[in-house]
């Protein structure tokens, strides 16, 4: 079995483990996610929400959008 995630999944994958992450492709990912013209912040906050990570989420995209 392969599990596969979406952009948003992935995204907040990546922050829950920020501190595990290299900081460097951490910071790309938000930046790369921020200019993503498919990005659905809706369903990023729904995954958040779910992971317990809402806050911060909701708290990196005021500042990158």
């Amino acid at each position: 079995t392969v599990k596969c995630y979406d952009l948003e999944r992935t995204l907040c994958d990546i922050i829950k483990d920020k501190n595990r992450m290299d900081k460097e492709i951490y910071s790309k990912a938000l930046k790369e996610y921020a200019k993503n013209e498919n990005k659905n912040i809706l369903k990023l906050v729904k995954y958040a929400k779910k992971l317990n990570i809402e806050k911060e989420v909701i708290e990196l995209m005021e500042v990158l959008l």
